[in-house]
């Protein structure tokens, strides 16, 4: 009786019925131009949000709780938050940035404004190209 009721745990905890989590990477542009460097962020209406940083191509690959291990399933807001170098370092060779204010219409930073919408769905892995308009 103990044995099987170590088991039933166990199982839980590997997971049965698959992942809760799926891949997503992408691109995002505006007015063609790759929007660089910056952060996007996926908000789904429960649980952690993901994350993924904008490369100088506007490419991304999401992270949650370990690098690359992409966004929890279900329907996601998706904000886009460029930056612009700042002035001063944040520590030895790493330069601070700012969010630009001016590169990108305001709706597409706000998660309550932004039109943005992706369904990540359990262990697909999907890839997006968003292409920002005025």
């Amino acid at each position: 009786m103990l044995r099987l009721l170590l088991l039933v745990p166990l199982a839980a905890a590997l997971g049965c019925g698959g992942s809760n989590m799926g891949q997503v990477s992408g691109t995002v542009t505006y007015k063609g131009k790759p929007v660089a460097p910056g952060v996007i962020q996926f908000y789904p209406a429960n649980g952690p949000m993901a994350f993924g940083g904008l490369d100088a191509n506007g490419h991304f690959t999401l992270t949650t709780k370990t690098p690359g291990d992409g966004a929890p399933v279900g329907e996601h807001r998706v904000c886009v938050l460029p930056f612009v170098p700042g002035t001063g370092e944040m520590g030895p060779g790493k330069p601070q940035f700012d969010l630009d204010p001016k590169n990108i219409p305001h709706k597409y930073r706000d998660r309550e404004t932004t039109p943005l919408r992706v369904e990540v769905k359990p262990d697909k892995t999907i890839e997006v190209v968003f292409e920002l308009e005025d």
